[in-house]
């Protein structure tokens, strides 16, 4: 999609949001942040607009750097919320199968387990994955509470040989 700046100062705001969801439908990194953050615009999309519909629709391209994107870039005011919509990214990710997905977000990500997470896990007996997100949160709690001290010990020593 070619975006156009004259073009989009003069659309409304929903007409801006459904350039947003067209760009993440398309998977275009560069388009969704031109939309979210170009000083060229007058007005931005809105990260949150139709829904969070649009990061729903980033999720489906299974573009990684997207999704991340949305959720955690500095560049962004306000991000994308993980668990709209019941936590329809997640769930829609385990009934597509997606492995990368599903990695990004129990492991860099670190999804919380919600009850509506725990609740499709059940119904969908997808115990395979309730055991990671459990064992996930079982070794995090062991690093910050069991062993703390091991764990800054290890922090100070990594920050150490980064500055090497």
């Amino acid at each position: 999609m070619k975006l156009n700046k004259d073009e989009l100062n003069g659309l409304k705001q929903s007409k801006l949001d459904q350039k947003l969801i067209e760009a993440c439908v398309a998977s275009n990194l560069d388009d969704v942040k031109y939309l979210l953050t170009s000083p060229e615009l007058n007005n931005h999309a809105d990260i949150k607009g139709w829904d969070e519909e649009a990061f729903i629709c980033a999720c489906e391209t299974k573009n990684i750097e997207l999704i991340d994107y949305m959720l955690r870039s500095p560049e962004l005011k306000t991000h994308s919320n993980i668990h709209a919509w019941k936590d329809l990214a997640f769930t829609e990710a385990c009934n597509r199968k997606d492995i990368e997905v599903l990695n990004y977000f129990i492991f860099d990500y670190k999804i919380d387990t919600t009850e509506d997470i725990s609740k499709f896990l059940e119904k969908k007996e997808l115990t395979q994955i309730a055991k990671v997100l459990e064992s996930r949160e079982n070794s995090e709690h062991l690093t910050k509470n069991i062993f703390p001290k091991d764990n800054a010990l290890a922090k100070n020593k990594k920050s150490k040989n980064q500055k090497l």
